[in-house]
């Protein structure tokens, strides 16, 4: 089996050498990724980068002693030498009492579209044509361009195990970040914006270059609000950076179990509002968590983790979903072909309401439209409790804007944002990373402010 340019991998004389070594059971991750980032900062294009890497991982087991172990690979000789560092490092491992082996059935779960002809074959000027593209778009007036990055890849993956089953897929990935500032009458502004998907023509590059250039002009005139209570409404990208810090987390069936999640011995519970619908989708097309079977080989499956409220399943991956006496879930992620595989989300996917962003906006009497935060990755899912501070958003009134706001908390829980407090659901759906979501409007959220 092939991944990549560099060598085929006979997976049989792999498993066969690690059992001659004294591995009741071994696993083998095989990536290839070829990777093009192009850089401009100001008024020129500051970086180009080529970048092309395989790695292998092995999960071997000597009965209940279990090791993990990987590294960068050029050649067979490389894999069987990770191969008997893994074995040695297995030797000495304390045994894992919960644990009961490898999966045995490794297959894909459905087709989904994740790998991109474009992606594939663009040329490296034509990505630094659409960096210096977007530096020519962004200068003018008050406002010059101070970070524009394109980052494409192409990646093959390969596991399989010694229970004579794998399975392989590639994929395509793109995103930009783009970051610009305003200047005038000694007053300054900043204000970014970002995109992933697998597509290149989904990125819509010259979107984000627009709305980076019509809101950095807003900035000039941000100031912090006083301290309050007061309805929040949540663009998709920050509501889906919150979920990602604050919920995610707790439907992990490894944190779940470690006590680490307030959502344990909950299943059945009507824990969200009845307006909240969430599903784990893998086969959406283009999107960064879409796939056909997951990390450990498992064939991925949609299905409902909140439906009107009430939660329906934990995320589970092989290791978990054993010690519950459950199946997988098929939600097994690993951050390299080494890692030890834990349960994420392939698509967590917050359902649509049916009104618009400016439908929200209109209602409200008086409120706080968020863009843009940071921190929000300090929110804690053990409790729930959600923290960020606003780095770009707009007091609305009325549904007229009344001022540009920046420098403020806010605080809230999870539960209660999508609970109690919930006032809206909207429609509009932006993804970050592997969370999806549509606008969201809540009440009684605190506002640390001047």
């Amino acid at each position: 089996m092939g991944v990549g340019q560099a060598f085929t991998l006979d997976l049989d004389k792999v498993v066969r050498e690690a059992e001659k070594l004294g591995a009741s059971e071994v696993e083998v991750v095989l990536t290839a990724n070829k990777g093009v980032e192009v850089v401009g900062i100001r008024n020129r294009i500051e970086r180009v980068n080529y970048s092309s890497q395989t790695s292998v991982g092995f999960r071997v087991a000597i009965g209940k002693k279990v090791a993990l172990y990987g590294a960068e690979v050029s050649r067979y000789e490389d894999v069987l030498s990770a191969l008997h560092t893994a074995i040695k490092i297995a030797r000495v491992m304390n045994e894992d009492k919960y644990w009961s082996g490898l999966p045995t059935d490794l297959r894909a779960g459905g087709d989904v579209q994740v790998y991109d002809e474009e992606v594939a074959n663009l040329s490296i000027s034509t990505i630094v044509d659409v960096v210096d593209s977007g530096l020519r778009e962004l200068r003018g007036g008050s406002v010059e361009p101070t970070y524009i990055e394109v980052l494409t890849s192409v990646h093959e993956f390969l596991v399989g195990n010694s229970h004579g089953c794998s399975v392989q897929a590639r994929g395509t990935l793109t995103s930009c970040f783009v970051e610009a500032r305003a200047r005038s009458e000694g007053k300054e502004g900043t204000y970014s914006e970002y995109a992933i998907s697998r597509k290149f023509s989904e990125l819509r590059v010259d979107e984000v270059i627009k709305k980076v250039k019509e809101r950095v002009t807003d900035a000039l005139r941000a100031r912090p609000i006083e301290t309050k209570k007061l309805d929040v409404i949540l663009e998709p990208k920050v509501a889906t950076e919150i979920i990602r810090a604050s919920l995610l987390p707790a439907l992990a069936a490894d944190n779940v179990q470690a006590g680490r999640s307030p959502l344990k011995g909950r299943l059945g519970d009507e824990v969200l509002g009845k307006d909240v619908t969430v599903v784990d989708d893998p086969f959406i097309p283009w999107l960064y968590g879409s796939r056909s079977f997951d990390d450990e080989g498992v064939p991925t499956r949609y299905k409902e983790v909140f439906s009107k409220g009430v939660l329906k399943t934990y995320l589970y991956d092989h290791y978990t979903a054993r010690k519950d006496g459950v199946e997988s879930t098929g939600n097994a992620w690993r951050s390299s072909p080494a890692a030890k595989p834990r349960p994420w989300a392939t698509n967590l996917v917050i359902r649509e309401g049916s009104a618009s962003l400016d439908d929200l906006l209109s209602d409200c009497r008086e409120c706080l439209l968020v863009c843009r935060t940071i921190g929000h990755w300090l929110s804690n899912p053990v409790s729930g409790h959600v923290t960020a501070t606003v780095t770009h958003g707009y007091l609305v009134r009325e549904g007229e804007v009344k001022g540009v706001v920046k420098g403020v908390g806010i605080s809230s829980n999870i539960y209660e944002m999508l609970g109690k407090n919930l006032l809206a659901i909207g429609r509009g759906s932006e993804s970050y990373l592997n969370v999806v979501a549509p606008p969201v409007m809540v009440s009684d959220v605190t506002i640390a402010g001047k």
